[in-house]
């Protein structure tokens, strides 16, 4: 990526702001805390017009998207997401750590738990599964077994984020997480994989394999395996862990 250019988008479709903040003040030695409490007292001046009580700034009482989930309904928290934002797409073009991925495909492997979060908005409205007669062999296979009551939350508390794999333009395989309340505009994560992204992100660690199932995802936790492949010559077996890489994206945008 050049580093004299500066990223443009029509749109933002994803952003997670508490890793945004996190990467900036670690990048800005502490000032970003400095704008973002100007900006929030000013604005707080300007919505309420009054003076407001300039105390102690913590970004714990900051609802932001990444941190819980939460719908921007006021100038203050609109304010700060347009400066973290700015902020963040100003530092892409000279930290070295953050990633950028386009050209890709995004897919939602089935049975991933990225799978079955994006089932639960048609959850949300049945009873009884066995009801539903109009439903084909198929899609009652895919509801089997699920309880629907709670599954968005037991997900969302198992991580927040995730799991889509991402194929590049040269074949390559990458693992890319979303945190659930990075998601704007009331997108879901089946929207990501009908777009054109341009993702920005951070590598977090790398996997062995890209099997993203649920069930198979609960295994590794407990019993982690390695790829073997043997030598062209067959003399020697050797063991060759093929790994893939781990991007935690902090922002996408067309």
């Amino acid at each position: 990526m050049s580093k004299k250019s500066k990223e443009k988008f029509g749109k933002i479709v994803y952003f997670d702001e508490q890793a945004a903040v996190d990467l900036l003040e670690l990048e800005k030695e502490g000032m970003e805390s400095v704008v973002i409490k100007k900006l929030n007292e000013t604005a707080a001046q300007v919505e309420a017009g009054a003076s407001v009580n300039k105390g102690i700034f913590n970004f714990a009482r900051l609802k932001l998207s990444g941190n819980a989930s939460h719908q921007k309904n006021n100038i203050i928290e609109t304010q700060i997401t347009s400066t973290l934002i700015s902020s963040f797409m100003d530092i892409i073009k000279t930290n070295q750590k953050i990633t950028k991925l386009e050209n890709h495909q995004l897919i939602i492997p089935k049975d991933s738990s990225a799978y079955f979060r994006n089932l639960v908005p048609i959850l949300h409205m049945i009873d009884d599964i066995n009801k539903l007669n109009t439903l084909s062999a198929e899609d009652k296979d895919n509801f089997s077994g699920i309880n629907l009551k709670g599954i968005e939350d037991t997900l969302d508390s198992l991580s927040g984020y995730y799991d889509l794999l991402c194929i590049c333009e040269n074949g390559k395989k990458k693992i890319v997480r979303f945190n659930i309340a990075g998601l704007r505009n009331n997108y879901n994560l089946n929207d990501l994989t009908k777009m054109n992204l341009t993702l920005f992100g951070v590598k977090v660690g790398e996997s062995l394999d890209t099997n993203l199932e649920f069930e198979h995802q609960i295994d590794n936790m407990t019993t982690p395996h390695n790829t073997t492949k043997t030598g062209l010559d067959f003399d020697e077996e050797q063991t060759i862990q093929v790994t893939y890489e781990i991007i935690d994206v902090i922002l996408a945008g067309v």
